[in-house]
């Protein structure tokens, strides 16, 4: 067998849709790649075709593709590496792990590298950039130093290289292997034992891999194998060389996902398990100096701090009250200083003669020693002062952050509501307070608006009901509207435009300045949108819309909708359809008074939110009005949050409903969670034709094909679709099986066995009426199909994905709940004998449910919206 110059060991598992993106960066590479590269694939018994698709890149190059098929057993993947490594005939060798881009120079670089320092170094290390959706741009992940050997005892934060990023000599890795009973930093060791024989790597500055960052490591399970593992095979293995700064350094970065374990006994079996945990995680903590702590950019700061409260065991406050400071500090280790915490501004809006601001921060600090204050003064002096009222998020990443069972972050979120008179000019400044017993001290600390808080660095402020409020270093400004103070305003939001140079940045000016110009007659005008989702409509938003339109009240009403909808051909040859992202909907968007959407999806909502949304912060103040797309019968406090949402309006159809938001986590003011009906209730209608109607929800967690095709979600509903004995009963009793997706499962139908099940693409208004019985899991459907006091069956698989809520299927659904399938056939045959019927204790629950059957959904949250 031949040798290469390079050998890639590539690992495949259930990636079909990135295999061939992966292969192809090798294989056209500047470098020639029949001559100087092979690459070998190993494939962990992937189930999908990935198989497939290699093995014809294979044939293609058989002198340098070798494929491997091998049973996915272990969690680790040192196991296949290793089966690689032993395959490996290249001088080099490349465990190409990422996902992400390869430049094409990569080789060509590593080739020119090794002739100038084949001797100095074994390993010659790839800069990897991640990228970063909300600044649509690769940032490095570490400051590389300006030259091509790094010494990683002089530059120990250069010492975390990463092996998909490494070109290793063959010889230096001799008998060295991975170990395969590591879990997650196989990697790592494996590497570090290399880069232990010279203590020193190249860096290849003028090539790159682009990856996506993780945004789930804190995510991921961390159970007592796990641990212990690490403890023994990883740190042991290193602790001889714990003297090297930059091992140390190695350390911190691995005892990183340790720290962040909650609750030990969710690990641990006995106080003598835990007690053996803190003795080794405590000797090897021990071993960090405070200056290695500091300097440390790879992990948080949070957990940096926690370190340093473990090795010192001490938490103390040290105020400064004429100056203004308080710091948190574990001894002489300032942890962090309160003064120097952003108050982060969630929400900016003015509704009626009410200015809402809402905001957090997190800290070290107990809540109950913190407050914001606000402090207005008018323009003849007077002052007046507001503290903001403390709420919680528990069910949201704004939840208290716990460390190996410490209490770690806390976090602050604060709501005001400052009433506003007539003409006002006045100014407000915020203060942050510090206060014990004895001392409150006020921090007038910096502010900092997140992403769509109304207003941003660049639209810096807003107008609305003749009121402008802008920002100004730490203060906010409010006077009556001039159309001088906003040409004042918008000349200074485009300059920082010009100076910032963003993506989309001439179509930003352009819209901006468009708005300026059309502001003095647009700014009284009365613009409502209407959205479902963007490639779909039948939903509460159309239903809503076409009473709505009927009204001669003045109000301009628009249907949002993509042109490439099937529901856009539908709707426009009766009503004059605005085609979403088109330049009128952008523009009616800047000028709308409420939108009235089924989803909260900002992307529908939005039209400009993939293209730097930050420049038409301030232009759009409209009222976000929430219609739903489904009962609300789970806890979705994580999600539909206010501090994110900022719903204006909740539309709801049950006083339960009601009170689970009222009550729950959300922080909506009550009135705007009104129990009024869905809209698309008033149409509704029944005219069974003998189908048995089947609409599963979606799986959050499935959202590729590599997840979805090993799930046993597949595997259930292809089972149920296709089953011997229903398909035998439907046909023998003259029924049809009708199948229709949800929205996000219309990509996956390929892997669908649909050959004797009607796909229905109907609205579903229309699959209501004919439909006799509906089979669900999850899905809030199944109210608007019991709401026409028609039977339901609640097929589930206990996995669902939402919190649990006030709504309980046993004791509260609308149909019998069944986690067999074969009792499910079962249940359906009964049914179909009995022409379908719904038994009258399911109608009692309807009854006793919904607040109104009275078809004037549509009237009453017409009147709501005009109200308000």
């Amino acid at each position: 067998m031949r040798d290469f110059k390079f050998s890639v060991v590539m690992l495949l598992d259930n990636k079909i849709l990135s295999v061939n993106e992966k292969i192809d960066s090798v294989i056209e590479q500047n470098l020639n790649f029949k001559k100087n590269i092979q690459l070998i694939l190993v494939d962990l018994g992937s189930s999908d075709e990935t198989y497939e698709v290699a093995e014809e890149y294979q044939l293609k190059y058989p002198e340098n593709i070798v494929l491997i098929q091998h049973e996915k057993d272990l969690e680790g993947r040192g196991k296949y590496f290793n089966i690689g490594l032993d395959e490996a005939r290249g001088e080099y060798i490349l465990f190409f792990n990422y996902r992400g881009n390869l430049s094409k120079n990569a080789f060509t670089s590593a080739r020119d590298y090794i002739s100038k320092y084949h001797d100095e170094v074994d390993i010659f290390s790839i800069p990897v950039s991640y990228y970063d959706k909300k600044t649509d741009s690769y940032l490095p992940k570490i400051d590389y130093l300006n030259q091509d050997i790094i010494d990683v005892n002089e530059n120990i934060d250069h010492s975390s290289i990463r092996l998909g990023a490494s070109f290793i000599k063959r010889k230096s890795i001799g008998d060295l292997r991975f170990d395969e009973d590591l879990l997650d930093c196989e990697n790592t060791l494996f590497l570090t034992e290399i880069l232990l024989k010279k203590e020193k790597f190249a860096l290849l500055r003028n090539a790159k891999i682009e990856s996506n960052r993780r945004t789930n490591v804190d995510k991921e399970e961390r159970d007592k194998e796990y641990v212990n593992n690490k403890f023994r095979l990883f740190f042991d293995r290193l602790m001889k060389y714990s003297n090297k700064r930059y091992i140390k350094y190695l350390f911190l970065i691995e005892l990183n996902p340790i720290s962040r374990i909650p609750y030990l006994g969710e690990v641990f079996e006995t106080k003598e398990e835990i007690d053996e945990f803190w003795k080794k995680f405590m000797s090897i903590l021990d071993l960090i100096d405070m200056d290695d702590l500091q300097v440390h950019d790879e992990i948080p700061r949070i957990t940096r701090s926690f370190f340093v409260y473990l090795k010192n065991n001490a938490f103390n406050i040290e105020l400064w009250p004429d100056s203004k400071r308080v710091f948190l500090k574990s001894n002489d280790y300032v942890i962090n200083g309160l003064h120097h915490h952003m108050l982060r501004i969630d929400i900016v809006e003015m509704i009626g003669n009410t200015l809402n601001l809402s905001g957090s921060l997190s800290s070290n600090c107990y809540p109950e020693n913190l407050s914001v204050k606000l402090t207005r003064e008018f323009s003849d002096g007077k002052k007046d002062e507001f503290i903001g009222k403390f709420v919680e998020y528990p069910t949201t990443n704004r939840s208290i952050k716990r460390f190996l069972d410490y209490d770690w972050q806390f976090p602050y979120n604060f709501d005001f509501k400052i009433p506003l008179s007539d003409g006002e000019i006045s100014k407000f400044n915020f203060a942050l307070v510090y206060h014990d017993d004895e001392t409150a001290i006020e921090m007038p600390n910096s502010l900092e608006f997140r992403e769509f808080a109304g207003l941003s660095f660049i639209g810096n402020y807003l107008i609305k009901n003749d009121r402008t409020i802008f920002f100004r270093g730490k203060t906010f400004y409010i006077e009556p509207y001039s159309y001088s103070k906003m040409f004042e305003l918008e000349a200074k939001s485009i300059v920082r435009m010009l100076r910032f140079r963003g993506s989309f940045l001439l179509q930003g000016l352009f819209y901006r300045i468009l708005h300026f110009l059309l502001f003095p007659f647009w700014k009284n005008k009365k613009i409502w949108l209407f959205v479902d989702r963007d490639i779909f409509a039948d939903d509460n938003a159309e239903h809503l819309f076409k009473y709505c339109i009927k009204q001669d009240d003045g109000i301009n009403k628009y249907f949002i909708l993509n042109k490439d909808s099937p529901d856009f051909e539908r709707l426009n040859k009766d009503y004059d359809i605005v085609p979403f992202g088109s330049f009128k909907h952008k523009i009616n968007y800047l000028f709308s008074e409420k939108i009235m959407i089924s989803q909260v999806t900002r992307g529908i909502l939005n039209p400009f939110t993939h293209e730097n949304n930050t420049y038409y912060e301030g232009l759009s103040t409209y009222k976000f009005c929430f219609l739903q797309h489904g009962v609300t019968k789970d806890d979705i406090s994580w999600w539909i949050k206010k501090y994110h949402k900022n719903l204006y309006l909740f539309v709801t159809v049950s006083d339960l409903e009601r009170e689970s938001m009222v009550n729950g986590h959300y922080n909506y003011e009550e009135d705007r969670i009104p129990v009024l009906g869905f809209p698309r209730y008033d149409n509704l209608s029944s005219d069974p034709k003998k189908e048995i109607l089947f609409i599963p929800t979606w799986r959050r967690n499935l959202d590729n094909p590599n997840d979805i095709m090993n799930s046993d979600y597949l595997k259930n509903l292809n089972s149920f679709l296709n089953n011997e004995k229903l398909k035998n009963a439907i046909s023998d009793m003259g029924y049809t099986l009708v199948f229709r997706p949800h929205p996000e499962l219309w990509k996956f139908l390929e892997l669908f066995n649909l050959e004797d099940v009607r796909l229905s693409e109907e609205p579903y208004q229309e699959m209501f009426k004919t439909a006799s019985l509906m089979i669900t899991d999850y899905s809030s459907v199944a109210f608007d199909f019991a709401y026409l006091k028609k039977p339901v069956i609640y097929y589930q698989d206990g996995e669902y994905h939402y919190g649990e809520g006030y709504y309980d299927y046993e004791t509260m659904g609308f149909g019998k709940v069944t986690f067999d399938e074969d009792e499910l056939v079962d249940i359906i045959i009964e049914y179909m004998k009995n022409d379908c019927v719904m038994e009258d204790e399911y109608k009692s629950r309807v009854d006793s449910f919904f607040k109104y059957n009275d078809r004037n959904n549509c009237k009453r949250t017409y009147e709501w919206l005009l109200k308000h």
